[in-house]
């Protein structure tokens, strides 16, 4: 299961690469067109190509905070978890006698 959610990953990982990508070629090879006017349908696209690299710049900072998180919490839990004592029985002097 690990192979595919991998895979998955990869897959979705170059997919918002190549959308990036192309999005920002198409910007700058339209950039300068010749507008028709409000119903241009070289400006819509354009407007459309913005908006898909503004969702995937926050969708991709979001991502990288949760994985910095993520990689932190796992660095640092097992030193907190040895910094803690163990309540055993002999640490908290109990008497165990019946």
């Amino acid at each position: 299961m690990s192979g595919k959610k991998r895979a998955l990953a990869l897959v979705t990982a170059f997919a918002v690469l190549f959308a990036m990508l192309f999005s920002v070629c198409f910007i700058a090879a339209e950039l300068g067109h010749d507008c028709v006017g409000e119903c241009c349908s070289v400006c819509r696209q354009i407007s459309i190509c913005e908006n898909v690299l503004k969702t995937l710049g926050v969708l991709t900072a979001a991502a990288t905070v949760c994985g910095a998180v993520n990689f932190t919490a796992l660095v640092f839990a097992p030193c907190a978890a040895k910094a803690l004592p163990v309540p055993t029985p002999v640490f908290l002097k109990v008497k165990l006698s019946n």
